[in-house]
This record gives structure tokens, sequence and C-alpha cells, in this order.
């Protein structure tokens, strides 16, 4: 028997227990009927579970011996003593013997000269670029046109963009020619230096598909080799690994903690491969990487371990800013030359006795440096002295190095140079540097959380960008073998619109733009941006589903997507829908999805045409009125229609919403607990009670039990919070951090919260309950708790349960303008025996395992939480509980059975890290997670594995609440019986096949010829970049209900392309990452192993 019959059963059987519980099943026009709160109380369906849930053997990817440093290991060594090191504050006292380096090689020196240059952060991305990015790189082109010994290496290619069009074809010449020679190296050539805590993969990949084709198509075809990140707040090995898989070979990185920083230092291993977690290849994923040993990246941390030395040699404060140590630069000049050489080349010196290559490279550099010839001059002539003296025959005696300057490229090939001279290979190491701290017990664990209303809206942006890239690819491979069709979609579909939100996507990744960590105005500045880009993607979708089915069925209608927005700091709801309109969904997965979506209607008396009763829900729009609920937003008579759906990968359906009212059992049944409905209302504002009848849940009962067919719950009856998934204890509440006082009298001990900081006062105190109230509302496809909390911070939080499936959804809503120095965390409570592990996601992309230490102090133990946190049985049998979410925040298992997520801050203070500001634009926020229980028996799995693996029903979970299918909708009934086919699949991919996204690549555009508002136009090629990752599903788990889902698993043989694409005239090629490296030869077919991701290029 198919699903869809078992389903229909199903529903009959509920149907006639409604029916025979509630005694009638009469319903009047505006009057609903609605059973007692006993007959929520249903057990759930329990179906034989089968032996594992999927087939995928991953056991080798559970890796414990694959590096020489596993840093979780190097975290137990470790003692985080935080010992003073003298000049080198966090290090220790450098020797060397001076007449031991006259036996060795002579060392190589490169000095790097770099500006770096935040997209946003004190100023506007505009601000910063007309104040000072374009002073900078006009500077320095016409400065290295005229001294062919300078370098210099720059990474922002969205300033870089921003220089191409406010310039002229000669300025964009010179600059090409210097790229072309070597004196500028564009190092990484992202949209931005992304974040690597807060950002997903997707976006990622996104930012440097961005940066590297302005490159292809504006400087010649110019490809990057090295990586440099330099400022994001700890590092990701996923980054290090989508660099790697878009073919650069070299990286350099700086903002580690310095504790590591030393234990790397002291066994001479702050250059390794860096490997990922899973690899137990003979190293396939290794990058080769480059840790800065000191502080900063600024130049009194650079040269060497004395940072008042080092201070000394950065000619520019001669001019301004001077040195906080006392010493300032002294201009170079025969009198001094012998003795400040001999001094910097003390501290290279001391600085190489940390690296084994007989290699070092001195950056040059700081924030927004080199902004004018004199900035630059002072900089080179004072250089260039030191250099010619230190490489004279005089200096070689008596220093025996070389000094130049370089880029990144000239300093890594002399580094792999050396080690093939000498025959060795560096270290290799694995795992992730988070939690970032610079000095005492200074953990920047704060900005995982800071302005999480913009961290949702970027996932908002990204997933409606992703869609739209879909959809518009989608299209072009449909209509490109008809040139007639393929030309008017072209002309129909704003490509440039396209771009656009590409590039406020990619900049929002900014280090401190998805971190929340800029200036009120720039955070603005940036959602408004976010806020174009996402009616930008709207309009792409509306446009091009008008065009197919004007093509397929000559219907001229406009459609609208149901998302509404009313503003970039207002949480997004649904327009509202009157009868006769036609509902359009796209499902953006490559699988087949069985979803229940809803939308807003202005009437109870309507329904989907020709869809089974059962698979239809009418309920209530709850909202809040001071202290009580009531139904209806602002306007009234709207209603919640939901409804099942079931949709073929990358699939449309067009659904007819008629005037016809449903039957009694189609409309949800309330209850209430703690308030009274006969006052809400005073001011009749809002549609009152007429047409759902209210049942209050009595007070003998101690708790509310929900359930359907694979899902079950127990709900506290005095608070209205979750305790019990399918009768295991989950409990959850609400608790909340204060700020440590400033104490002068310890170490750091005057610094306190901050946009970056975490430093809170100790353990979370729990909130008080006391003024809960709560409304539930049962139906046949839905059943949901609603409780208004706390009024301190607004408190709406929702708990769900929905037919056919087996998570709890989890969604809260907070504001936190009434609070000072607060931080609101949600906990969830468990019997687990977790001990001190948990596991949280790097970027979405893979989980990594995390460890309590007590040695470390409480905001050292927080982590980011891109999607992903859970907790198992410490000997990985047993259960596992699992929190999936949709935006990024900070978290930890602060206890053995527990999981926390901080969800919002208000702070007063600054927290010393240059922002110079609290954190008090605090807005209305949603945040919303997926609850997951599961049985494990990982018996064969290694236990001290660093790393773990999703389920393949929780990877599904966490795919279907990022990308939701797309609904919109018409003002006019369509009639269409069949669906609009634009979906490229000719049937859905293996569920371990996840399709990234779909990227139409842009031709080359002319700068020379911009439109009158200086805008440039952008036209799409003939070629789509389709990325596509496989999954490595832990198929370890072992369900008490039984988890069936349609899609099935590829079983390691891959995609035959002309089978399940419709690209059967076209042409297929393997590329790099972000399509910089193109094969020669045509493929018909994909095979990826489990966690891998690939670019390929349809040629049209």
């Amino acid at each position: 028997m198919d699903k869809e019959k078992i389903d229909e059963l199903k529903s009959i059987v509920n149907n006639i227990k409604d029916h025979v519980t509630n005694n009638s099943n009469v319903i009047s026009n505006k009057n609903i009927i609605v059973n007692d709160i006993s007959n929520l109380q249903e057990p759930p369906i329990i179906l034989p579970s089968p032996e594992k849930t999927c087939s995928m053997k991953i056991n080798n990817l559970f890796t414990f011996n694959n590096s020489d440093v596993q840093m979780l290991n190097a975290y137990e060594d470790i003692p985080f003593s935080n010992v003073d090191g003298g000049v080198w504050k966090q290090g220790w006292n450098i020797e060397y013997k001076k007449e031991e380096i006259f036996t060795e090689e002579p060392l190589k020196v490169f000095i790097i000269p770099h500006s770096h240059q935040d997209p946003g952060w004190l100023k506007t991305f505009e601000g910063y670029y007309s104040e000072q990015v374009d002073k900078i790189l006009t500077s320095l082109t016409n400065f290295l046109t005229n001294n062919k010994d300078m370098k210099f290496i720059y990474a922002e290619m969205s300033f870089l963009e921003r220089f191409w069009k406010s310039n002229n074809d000669e300025m964009r010449e010179k600059f090409k020619k210097l790229v072309k020679e070597g004196n500028i190296e564009i190092v990484t050539g992202g949209w931005v230096m992304t974040d690597e805590a807060n950002s997903h993969y997707y976006a990622q990949i996104m930012e440097l598909f961005e940066g590297h084709e302005f490159l292809r198509n504006q400087l010649d075809g110019f490809i990057p080799t090295s990586h440099w990140s330099i400022d994001p707040f700890g590092l990701s090995p996923t980054m290090a690994y989508l660099v790697k898989k878009s073919n650069l070979t070299n990286m350099a990185i700086q903002r580690v903690h310095y504790e590591v920083k030393k234990y790397l230092a002291e066994r001479q291993k702050l250059e390794f491969h860096w490997r990922q977690l899973w690899d137990n290849s003979k190293g396939e994923t290794d990058i080769f990487t480059s840790m800065f040993p000191f502080f900063s990246y600024d130049v009194p941390h650079t040269c060497g371990p004395d940072p008042s030395i080092c201070c000394q040699f950065d000619f520019i404060r001669i001019l301004k800013y001077g040195c906080p140590w006392g010493a300032n630069p002294r201009k170079i000049i025969t009198h001094n030359l012998h003795e400040r050489a001999s001094t910097i080349a003390d501290q290279y010196r001391k600085k190489s006795r940390l690296f084994k290559y007989n290699t070092v490279f001195i950056p040059l550099g700081d924030d927004f440096r080199y902004e004018d010839k004199e900035e630059i001059s002072i900089q080179y002539d004072n250089y260039k002295l030191l250099l010619e003296y230190i490489n004279s025959p005089q200096g070689r005696k008596e220093y025996n190095m070389d000094v130049k300057f370089g880029t990144l490229k000239d300093y890594f090939d002399s580094v792999h140079a050396n080690m093939k001279k000498k025959g060795e290979t560096p270290s290799v190491l694995s795992g992730d540097f988070f939690t970032y701290a610079d000095h005492d017990d200074h953990y920047w664990s704060g900005y995982y959380t800071t302005r999480p209303f913009y961290k949702r809206m970027d996932r908002f942006v990204q997933h409606y960008l992703r869609a739209a890239d879909l959809m518009y690819s989608s299209s072009l491979i449909k209509y490109k073998n008809n040139n007639l069709l393929y030309e008017d979609y072209k002309k129909a579909v704003d490509y440039s619109l396209l771009v656009e939100a590409r590039r406020y996507m990619s900049l929002f990744q900014h280090h401190d733009g998805v971190t929340g960590t800029g200036k009120d105005f720039v955070v603005v500045d940036y959602a408004e941006k976010m806020l174009t880009a996402i009616n930008n993607c709207f309009k792409i979708l509306q446009d091009s589903i008008s065009f197919n089915l004007m093509n397929e069925h000559k219907k001229n209608v406009k459609f609208t997507v149901d998302e509404l927005i009313d503003g970039s700091d207002k949480i997004p709801k649904s327009h509202i829908i009157s009868q006769d309109s036609s509902i359009t969904i796209y499902n953006p997965l490559s699988k087949a999805i069985d979803e229940v979506v809803c939308v807003s209607v202005d009437s109870y008396e309507v329904r989907i045409k020709n869809l089974k009763e059962s698979y239809q829900e009418m309920r209530p729009v709850v909202t809040t009125f001071e202290r009580n609920f009531v139904f209806g937003r602002e306007e009234k008579n709207i209603y919640e229609l939901c409804f099942k759906i079931n949709i073929e990968g990358l699939g449309i359906k067009i659904y007819d919403l008629i005037k016809e009212q449903l039957p009694t059992t189609s409309f949800a049944k309330i209850s209430s607990y703690g308030f009274n409905f006969n006052s809400m209302d005073p001011e009749g504002k809002y549609l009152k009670n007429d047409v759902f009848s209210i049942q209050k849940i009595s007070e003998s009962y101690t708790s509310v039990d929900l359930s359907f067919n694979y899902i079950s719950i127990k709900i506290n009856k005095e608070s209205g919070f979750l305790e019990e998934v399918n009768h295991n204890p989950v409990s959850l509440s609400f608790s909340r951090y204060g700020v440590r006082s400033s104490d002068r009298s310890k170490p750091g001990g005057e610094v306190v919260s901050g946009a970056y900081l975490f430093l809170p006062d100790g353990p979370s105190k729990p909130l008080s309950n006391s003024e809960n109230s709560y409304i539930i509302l049962s139906g046949n496809l839905k059943k949901t708790v609603i409780v208004k909390g706390i009024t301190d911070v607004d408190l709406l939080h929702k708990t769900e349960i929905i037919i056919n499936k087996t998570y709890v959804t989890l969604e809260n809503e907070i504001n936190l303008t009434k609070v000072l120095d607060y931080e609101l965390a949600l906990k969830i409570k468990t019997n687990i025996d977790s001990g001190e592990e948990f596991f949280t996601d790097l970027n979405g992309y893979q989980i990594i395992r995390r460890k309590r230490f007590s040695k470390i102090p409480l905001q050292g133990n927080f982590y980011p939480m891109p999607g992903v946190l859970f907790i198992q049985d410490k000997n990985r049998i047993g259960k596992r509980v699992s929190l999936i979410g949709n935006q990024a925040l900070g978290c930890s298992s602060t206890s053995t059975g527990e999981m926390e997520v901080i969800l919002d801050r208000r702070l007063t203070h600054d927290d010393s890290r240059g922002l110079a500001s609290g954190i008090l634009d605090n807005v209305r926020t949603k945040s919303n997670f997926r609850l997951v229980v599961e049985d494990m028996n990982e018996k064969e799995i290694n236990l001290k594995s660093p790393n773990e693996f999703l389920t393949k029903e929780s990877q599904l979970i966490y795919q279907s609440i990022h990308y939701k299918p797309v609904v919109l909708f018409t003002r006019e009934i369509l009639n269409i019986n069949n669906n609009l086919n634009i979906s490229p699949l000719k049937k859905s991919l293996p569920c371990d096949y996840h399709v990234v996204g779909m990227r139409t690549e842009s031709e080359k555009s002319d700068y020379s010829n911009k439109a009158i508002d200086d805008k440039i136009k952008y036209e799409p090629k003939n070629s789509v970049g389709l990325i596509i990752q496989r999954y490595a599903f832990n198929c370890n788990s072992l369900p008490t209900t039984y988890f069936k889902d349609s899609c099935k698993e590829s079983d390691d043989k891959g995609i035959i392309l002309k089978e399940s694409f419709n690209i059967d005239s076209y042409k297929v090629f393997n590329t790099s990452l972000t399509m910089n490296y193109v094969g020669r030869e045509e493929i018909d077919s994909i095979l990826l192993t489990p966690m891998e991701v690939n670019t390929y290029k349809i040629e049209l």
C-alpha cells in the first residue's frame, strides 16, 4: 500500500475518534466546537523500526590518528595558564647564538606590504571607499608603476570592483599590468574576507565565486593561489577546504588563541598541512598553512617578538600615531643605519626560530594603510635603505640574511623550495581554531550571537538567492535550445538584479557584517542592502514563473512571493490571500518533499481545490495584545490555511484557492491556560473569537500530551514549555546571563562584555515562568503550543509538531529593548549522560566534537552554532538530542545532559576591540529550531574521534529548515491541471547528493560603458555552474519510530548526468569549485566521495 493511502486511512481513523469523543459533528458557519483537552492525549502510532535508517558506510570517516596535531587533543595538553612571557607577552624570551647563524643557509625574509580594508565596520562600505580606499588603490597603483621593486597584496574584491567602476581605462590597465608582472598579488580573491564562525558554507562559496569571476572577467583571467585570512575572529577548517577546492594552494592565518599559538610555536609547528577531520586518505584535503605567531597583524606585532621594537619600524608613525611603548620610529639615515639594521635583523632572526624552513614573511601594514603617496614613500624609502644595507656584503657577513619586498606567493614559493631541498614535509593538523582569545580571559564568543536579527536575515537572503539562481539557471537550460525564447527570457528577467543580490549577500559575509560587530548605522546599511537583495530575488522568481506560465499556458499573470517584509528591521510575515487565487509552490531541493505549507487567508470559508479534506487544516492566526492572546493581525478576518504538498526535486506545483468551507474535522481545536479571553481586545482592534470556541485546560491535569504518528510530546501544564519527547525527558527553559563588573585588580578584568566578547557574571540564572500563559491549537496536520512568557523580554514561544514528521519545532520571538546588560539563553535539559562532550557544526558543512574544560572559563567553552548543536551518550550508545537551527548563534553544554543557546544580547559597554560602543540597537527577533531525539548505536566508532555526522534523518531536517518551499500566489484562479515544467531534473537526485546551487556565469562587463546612474549592465553567459555536495550520513541510528523518506541513497553509484538532468544537448565539464579551472574532457557522470563538494560546468 502506498504512503498516500496509509496517510488517508490514518486520517479517517483519527476523524472517527474525534467524532466519537465529541459526540458531535455539527458546525455552524461562525462557531467551531472544540474537543476537550483530553482528546489531545493520543498515544503515537509506533511502526516497526528497521535495523538501520540508511546503508551508507562511513566508519572510515571517523578519524582518530589522521594528523600530527589534533586540536582537541592539543586542548587537553595546553595548560591555559597565561604565563607572562616578557616582551613577547604571550610567549617566551626567544634566544639564539649568533655564531650558529653562520653555519646555516642565509635566512630569507619577505617584507609584504598590505592594507587591511573592512567593507563596513566604523563606516559603511561606500563611506570607506570614497573616503579612504579609492585614495589607497590609486596611490599604490601609481607608486608601484614607478617603483617596480615594491610589492603589495590585496584581498577585498568588493572594493576592487568599486575601484574598477570609478576609474578610467588607463588606471585599470596600470593595475592589471602590476598584477600580471607580480608587483600586486590578489590574495584569496573573495568578495570579502569572510567571517568563519557564523557564515554558512553556501555563502562562503558564493562570495568566493563572486570575487573569482570578477578577476576572470576583468583581470585577464588572473587566478589566486594564496589565501589570506588575518582578521576573522577564529578560523574554520571548512574555509580551508573550500579554498583548497578552489585550487588555492597556501594559506596565511592570524586570529588564533594565544595559548594555541604558543603551543605550536614551541614545537615549530606554526606551519602545517591543515587536513579535514574526515580525511583518512593520503591528505587529499591538505592545504599548506602558515600561522602568524604574535598578537596581531599590525607592524608592532609582525616583525618579531618585541612590539616596542617592531613599532619603531612602522615609519608612518613618524608623522602620525606614534608608538605606545615610548620609543617612536626614526628616519633611517647614514648615522643610524647600522644600528637600525642590526635591531630589525635581530627581530627577524628571533621570529625565524619559530619556523622550520629558514624563511619568514613580515607583513607591513594595518587597517586602511598606504592612504597617500607620502605614506607609501616613507615606508618604501626607509625600508629600501635597510634592505640594501642588510643585503650588502657587509650586511651578509653580519646578519646572513636576504631581505626583500615580496608577495605571499613569493614567500610560499621559497618555503616550498626549501622544504623540497631539505626533503621535509610539514606536520599535519586537524580541527578548528575556536574559540579565539587575544589575551587574558577575553574570549570572542559574544559575536556568535550579537545582533541575531541580522544573522537570521542573512539566512533568509541566502535561501531566496539560492532559489532565484536555481530558477534563473533552470530557465536558461530549458530555453537554450529555442533561441527566440532564450533571448525573450533574458529580456523578461533582469539578470543584473541577480548579480546585485549575489554581491549584497556576499558583502554581508564580511567579518564585521554577519558577525554583528559594526556601528549601528553600518548595520542598518547592511540590512537595507540585504532587503534590496531579497526584493531582487523575489523579482527574479516572480518574473521567471510568469514567463514560464506564459510560454506553457499562454496566461499573462503576475506572481507575488508570499513573504512580506515591511522594513529591514521587521520580521517577515505572509501576504493575505483571498479566494479565487492560485498558490504556486517551488521546491528548491533536489529531492522530493512531503511538507505542510501554511498561507494567510482572509476567510475561513476557503480551501484548496481538489485536495483531500484530511490534507487541509484551518487555523486561527494568533498574536498578542498586551498580556492576552488575540486572533488576527492588525487587519481583521485573517486565518491560516495549512495543506499538505508533495513535489518532486526542483519542481513546481500550482494549487487553486476556492470559496468552500472545510468540514469540522479540518478546523483546529483550541485550548487555553492562564488567561481570560473575555477581557481581550478592549479597543475592538482585532478579530474577536467568533469562529473558534475555546476550552480551558482543567486544573486537574499536571501536563498536556500531544502526538502524531511519528512524534509525541509532553508540555508542562504550568509553563507551557516542552518537558518530554517520545517519552524521553527533554525539558525547555529560559535563563539569562549578566555582565561581570570591571575589576582592574585582575589581568584583563577592566574589560566587560561587548559586541565581540562574552564576559558573564557567572552561570546563567533561570527566568521565572510565573507570567506564562498559553494556547494550544490542535489540528489534523499540526499541533501547536503558543506561550506568552516573561514580559522583560516580551517572550513569545512556540512548540509545534507536524503530521509525518519526527521533529519538534521550537520558535522564539523576543525583544530585549526593556533590559540592559542582559543575555537571553534557551536551555534544553535531558537525562543523557553526555559527560563533558557536545557537538556543533562548522559552517553547516561538518560536525566537530567539543569538550567542556574546567581550566577554561565559562565563556571559552561557548562555540559557534551556525546550525547544529547536539549531545549524546558519552559512550555513543543511547540517545542523541539534536537542536537544528536556521540562524547563527553561540552555544555550549554547561552541564552534562544540557544544551544552551544564546538567543540575543543587549550590552551598554564597549569591550575595547575598536567598535567604541555597546549593543543597544536590538529589535524584535525570531529564532527557529527543530529538535530531534534519536537512538544511536555507534559501538564500532572510536570514542576519541574528533568528528561526527548527522543521521540521514537529521540531515534532511537540516535541509528542510534552511530551504523551505518557496510560496508565490496570483490574484486569480489559474485552473492549470498540470504543473509548470521548469525543473532541470528528470528525476529527484539520491538523497545523499545535494544541489548546493546552480549559478549562471556572467559575461565580461564593459566598465567603460556605464549607464547614466553609474550602473553596469550585466549579462549572463551561456554556461551554468552546478555545485553538488555529497553528504555523509551516520547510519548508526536506531529510531524507535520508523523514519521513512521517499529519497534513496546513491549507494556509491553516482549520478548519470543525462539520466538525471534535462541536459541532453549540452556538454558538462569538471571544474574547480569557483570555475577558475575547467577540465578539457566532457564528462557524463558524477561520483563524489562522502563529504565532497564539486562544481561542474554546463555549457549551453
